[in-house]
């Protein structure tokens, strides 16, 4: 298949894992698929220390994906080195389709789109989600020479009407530039329900880093919304959403501290996930974080 079309067939790992499967090379899409396409599958596969080092679009699963990745696993570390980089530890850009149940322990760093499990959610092309994932390796994104630069622990880039939903992330996230978020770096007129960062920090440029967001963004498309979600830890500026253009997410992005518990967050959470069907619930035997993701029969 080329790269542009992308892997059209079902890959099943049926649960086994990949060892030491390095990637370097100094082009446009790299992962164990360059590009999965709208009917394309891969799930139940686990890919351990991995090496992924692209200009951009560079993934530990996919360099692009428009279709379906679930159930997936990854360590090691993702790199991407150009000036315009998307970089993820399951997929570089998510352009289409849904990646569910995955995780990743990866190291990611790159210019400008950087994420624990996608640099970008897109939903420009249809429909677009990322539900019941987390990431639990640190995310670095480097300024651009355009200064700007978006970093999340889980996705970088939330945009056009993107879902994220039931993710978390617990390694620390960094960016030189606007925007850094626990949870995603930039939600643009997109959606993000039910998620959380916790234990890592997130620095970045005061007034444009959050413990969730970055930036939640509104313009004449649509506002960014931000539903049930909550952070804790140390954070440029000590709030939840370093720009808020939406005025009333605020609420939504919660510090775990003082009344507000992690048992109080995971009722909320749950809540939302439930009048949602989901099927997916968060759970914990003591009240502790991390609070781990289970699905419901």
């Amino acid at each position: 298949f080329s790269s542009n079309t992308g892997y059209q067939g079902t890959f099943d790992g049926q649960g086994h894992s990949i060892a030491g499967l390095n990637i370097n090379k100094a082009k446009m899409k790299v992962g164990l698929y360059a590009a999965i396409g709208e009917g394309g599958t891969v799930k139940n596969l686990t890919l351990d220390e991995v090496d992924r080092t692209a200009r951009s679009n560079a993934g530990a699963i996919a360099g692009v994906n428009r279709g379906t990745i679930e159930n997936c696993s990854v360590s090691g570390s993702v790199t991407g080195s150009s000036n315009n980089s998307y970089v993820g530890g399951i997929a570089g850009f998510h352009r289409k389709g849904s990646i569910t149940d995955c995780h990743s322990s990866a190291t990611v760093e790159g210019k400008v789109y950087v994420g624990g499990i996608a640099g970008q959610n897109d939903a420009m092309l249809g429909s677009a989600s990322i539900i019941a994932c987390y990431s639990t390796g640190s995310v670095t994104a480097t300024i651009n020479s355009n200064f700007y630069s978006y970093a999340g622990g889980v996705v970088g880039l939330n945009s056009n009407g993107a879902v994220l939903t039931a993710c978390y992330a617990t390694g620390d996230v960094k960016g030189d530039g606007a925007y850094v978020g626990g949870v995603v770096g930039d939600n643009v007129a997109s959606i993000v329900n039910a998620c959380y960062h916790a234990t890592g920090s997130v620095a970045g440029a005061s007034g444009s880093t959050g413990g969730v967001a970055g930036r939640n963004y509104k313009d004449d498309y649509g506002s960014g919304i931000l539903n049930a979600c909550y952070w804790d830890g140390t954070v440029t500026g000590d709030t939840g959403i370093g720009y808020d253009m939406t005025g009333n997410s605020a609420s939504e992005a919660l510090k775990v501290s003082g009344r507000t518990t992690w048992t109080e967050a995971m009722g909320h959470m749950n809540s939302v996930l439930t009048s949602a069907g989901t099927g997916w619930q968060y759970a914990t035997g003591s009240g502790d974080i991390p609070l781990t993701l289970q699905r419901q029969n």
